[in-house]
């Protein structure tokens, strides 16, 4: 079910209808999409994914404090969550796109790596 400018207005206790506030509250709403669309790199559905709902509530009910940077603050941890959670969900590596892959740098220095990962010794033994 899509979350709309009306649900907004209701979910943050503006309960009249007048052309200049819904103008600022569909402002507001468009910005707090881009805005958590830029935190996450990469574009969300908003219209059915309800996962991050209540951050975009929120994050209007900053802009509409002009709080913005605060918000950013006090939700640190669930934007970089929600960053992460986007990395997990569009994976771009494509296995037959190598380039610049060199399997033998990798042969040659395995052992100086997994030393250096503490799984190992190094050539000289020690």
């Amino acid at each position: 079910m899509a979350y709309t400018v009306d649900d907004l207005k209701i979910d943050i206790d503006i309960t009249y209808s007048e052309e200049l506030t819904d103008q600022k509250v569909t402002g507001i709403f468009e910005r707090a999409k881009a805005h958590l669309d830029h935190r996450a790199c990469r574009e969300i559905d908003w219209d059915n994914d309800i996962t991050y709902r209540q951050l975009l509530i929120d994050c209007c009910k900053y802009i509409f404090s002009n709080a913005l940077s605060e918000f950013d603050k006090e939700y640190a941890e669930e934007l970089n969550t929600m960053y992460l959670d986007g990395l997990g969900e569009s994976s771009e590596f494509d296995e037959e796109n190598t380039e610049g892959y060199d399997e033998e740098y990798d042969e040659e220095y395995a052992d100086e790596l997994r030393y250096l990962d503490g799984q190992g010794e190094s050539e000289d033994g020690a």
